[in-house]
């Protein structure tokens, strides 16, 4: 199963046609109608109800169109953290210490660099060497 085929998926699920299914997708008709039959044959079951002009969920399809719906959302979700990541709005800091400082014991707020930083500081290490 690839993202392009859920893509696909959902698009003919919410407009219940193919043709503009594609439109959507901004593929062929033809394309779009390949990709479907591939993925009602992995997951060996109809997804749609094919009818002169338009096609229907199958209970199958309902079920998945949900599910569907979760994944590509994550995907979009994770998109977003990567490109946050890439424009240094997010990500990982460490922070070090010597060991005399470790044992005092110390707080470090990051929300002044950005709301979306968060950091957690620890003496572990500093405590292992003692």
């Amino acid at each position: 199963m690839e993202l392009r085929q859920l893509n696909y998926f959902l698009a003919a699920a919410h407009t219940q046609n193919f043709r503009r299914a594609a439109e959507l997708c901004f593929v062929t008709q033809p394309a779009l109608s390949r990709q479907i039959p591939l993925l009602e044959k992995e997951f060996g079951i109809a997804l749609f109800k094919r009818e002169k002009q338009h096609v229907r969920l199958t209970p199958a399809g309902q079920a998945l169109t949900e599910y569907a719906k979760q994944a590509t959302e994550l995907l979009q979700q994770g998109q977003q953290e990567l490109v946050r990541w890439q424009q240094g709005q997010s990500g990982i800091l460490h922070i070090g210490c010597n060991p005399l400082s470790c044992g005092r014991g110390f707080t470090i707020s990051f929300g002044f660099i950005s709301p979306a930083v968060s950091g957690h500081s620890s003496n572990s290490a500093c405590s292992s060497e003692r």
